[in-house]
């Protein structure tokens, strides 16, 4: 008798245990992950990795110059992948939850190669499953979005990316960066998907009228993380700034996004106010040569 509740102990103890999941690696990887694919990924960063570290073996990692060598390198490592090797990369670093510190470096440069190559499908792609604010630390995506020629209107990119997304943080995080640039838009649409129709609507609407604003990228956007290094300070500020003597095909004068300039101030603005002190300090020096006289 005690021998049968043994075996049936153990029977059951079998049972249980046979059902239970393996342990998972702790955050190695995201949910529905294709297994054979992620090996293959992982092998190809591992041989793009040894490629790039020895074309930069001899470079001065903590100089300037050989930063800008070594990320330039890396670029034209991606660039020179395959179509099939680039669709892998995109994979691996959307499914890695937590990346090494090579794959910190890999993303932003597989993003300047794609905006290398206009390749807006695998961008959006890319940006739609992996979360990425900035460059490098110090320069917003935005901000490289707006500067680029090809592909055409990049800075839509955000929201064709968000519109792809499935996953809530990467959502979350593109909707930051257009609030960063478009903050009047996003103060009158709170609700996320209404603020990218939005800000979409608002630059086909506008964008033969539109330049970039230059003092964005040390004053305005989502804090960045080299800010404290660089004693930046940001506030809301907009990405575009607007032409005001073109007006629309109607006759109406162009809907301004919001505060431009220096500070929130109109471009106008701070041209007048350069021109006011110009002519202060003309009239000074004048002045002063008279009195000489």
């Amino acid at each position: 008798m005690v021998n049968m509740r043994l075996t049936l102990a153990a029977s059951i103890l079998l049972v249980f245990l046979g059902n239970m999941s393996p342990a998972a690696d702790p955050g190695s990887e995201r949910a529905g992950v294709d297994s054979s694919r992620m090996r293959d990924y992982k092998e190809f960063v591992a041989s793009l990795e040894h490629e790039w570290n020895a074309a930069t073996k001899d470079v001065d990692r903590r100089t300037k110059e050989g930063w800008v060598k070594r990320t330039g390198e890396l670029r034209q490592v991606i660039g020179a992948c395959s179509a099939g090797k680039k669709d892998l990369l995109i994979y691996g670093l959307c499914k890695t939850a937590t990346m090494s510190q090579f794959e910190e470096e890999l993303l932003p440069e597989m993003v300047m190669a794609l905006l290398d190559d206009g390749d807006r499908t695998r961008l959006v792609s890319l940006l739609a499953g992996r979360s990425l604010k900035t460059l490098r630390g110090f320069c917003g995506i935005e901000w490289t979005l707006a500067l680029t020629m090809t592909p055409p209107d990049a800075i839509l990119i955000i929201g064709e990316s968000y519109k792809k997304a499935t996953n809530a943080e990467v959502k979350k995080s593109l909707v930051e960066v257009y609030a960063g640039a478009f903050p009047a838009i996003r103060g009158r649409f709170p609700d996320d998907d209404a603020f990218v129709d939005e800000v979409g609507r608002w630059y086909r609407e506008n964008k033969d009228r539109l330049a970039v604003n230059y003092d964005y990228f040390m004053h305005g956007g989502p804090p960045k993380e080299d800010d404290a290094v660089l004693h930046v300070e940001r506030g809301p500020m907009e990405l575009y700034i607007l032409d005001q003597s073109k007006s629309t095909p109607s006759g109406r004068s162009i809907p301004q996004s919001g505060p431009r300039g220096i500070h929130g101030l109109p471009r106008w603005g701070t041209l007048l106010g350069s021109i006011i002190c110009a002519t202060i300090v003309v009239s000074v020096l004048v002045l002063c040569l008279r009195r000489r006289k």
